[in-house]
């Protein structure tokens, strides 16, 4: 039964690294992406986010916030697999 338990915690070790490696570099390209969006500043964008009274300096600060949020998501996402990766070691050596 420990066996078994000690594999399941090191099976969710290894989905948690992917998962941190894939959400890693989506959020890198997405960053990027919107780098590229800020520089050129295509009107399609503000238009896309209602038009009007929707200016780059306000659609600038929803980015900043979206992935300041997204990197402490990330952090938690980090700090969980790498709790799972040395339990499953402690488990494994004990």
């Amino acid at each position: 039964m420990a066996e078994t338990f000690a594999e399941r915690v090191r099976a969710a070790a290894r989905a948690g690294w992917w998962t941190f490696v894939i959400f890693a570099v989506g959020l890198a390209a997405a960053w990027g992406i919107v780098l590229g969006l800020m520089h050129t500043r295509p009107g399609w964008v503000l238009s896309l986010c209602g038009g009007g009274n929707f200016d780059w300096d306000a659609l600038q600060r929803v980015y900043l916030w979206f992935f300041g949020v997204m990197k402490l998501i990330l952090l938690v996402v980090l700090m969980a697999t790498v709790f799972l990766a040395l339990w499953s070691r402690r488990l494994r050596a004990g």
